[in-house]
């Protein structure tokens, strides 16, 4: 037991942090005490820190980025199974906090999605439609008129890179087709031999 010397209040000692410069191990203020006392010393000096933090990410960014994977990979499986209960637990909050995000910052969002699956741009997704007219690059559907009035980013599943802008509808066939030109060409000639004669 250990009596913090903020509240004055005697707790067990899994209420306080570890120290290694106390005698007994253990700060001085339990964690609830310690944490108003962080928060109002964030409050008083919160430009300051601001500044601060943002100086040293900036000059640290590579060191940071190496320190949080090497976290991520020492504690992936627990980091896993905790995310996995806590979306289970927040799952309505946590949806509407993304569809909430996701209006207010369509742009950023879609240009967040576009560079982490198939990395391009929004800016260059805007010029690659621009350049097929404004249209499916297989059936010329418009775009607006698409499904969700939105073009798919349609690409090589094997090199990765991005071939067009399809359709729904083009996209999905081709995906059943194998993305075998031969399939496809021999897809065309059924249906050409096949076709009503009016």
């Amino acid at each position: 037991m250990k009596k913090c010397t903020k509240c004055e209040v005697t707790q067990v000692l899994a209420n306080f942090y570890k120290s290694k410069t106390n005698r007994d191990g253990y700060i001085n203020t339990c964690k609830i005490c310690r944490s108003e006392m962080s928060r109002n010393g964030y409050l008083r000096n919160r430009e300051k820190v601001i500044r601060t933090t943002r100086a040293y990410s900036a000059a640290n960014k590579d060191k940071i980025s190496e320190r949080k994977k090497a976290y991520h990979i020492a504690n992936r499986e627990e980091l896993q199974k905790y995310w996995r209960e806590y979306y289970s637990k927040n799952k309505d909050r946590m949806n509407e906090s993304s569809r909430l995000y996701h209006s207010l910052n369509k742009e950023k969002a879609q240009n967040y999605s576009l560079t982490k699956l198939y990395g391009i741009t929004l800016v260059e997704r805007d010029l690659m439609l621009k350049g097929q007219g404004g249209c499916c690059t297989i059936c010329s559907i418009p775009e607006q008129e698409a499904s969700r009035g939105r073009l798919h980013v349609d690409h090589n599943h094997t090199t990765g890179l991005v071939r067009g802008l399809l359709c729904h509808a083009c996209n999905t066939a081709i995906g059943l087709l194998r993305d075998s030109p031969d399939i496809t060409m021999k897809a065309t000639e059924y249906l050409i031999k096949h076709q009503k004669i009016t």
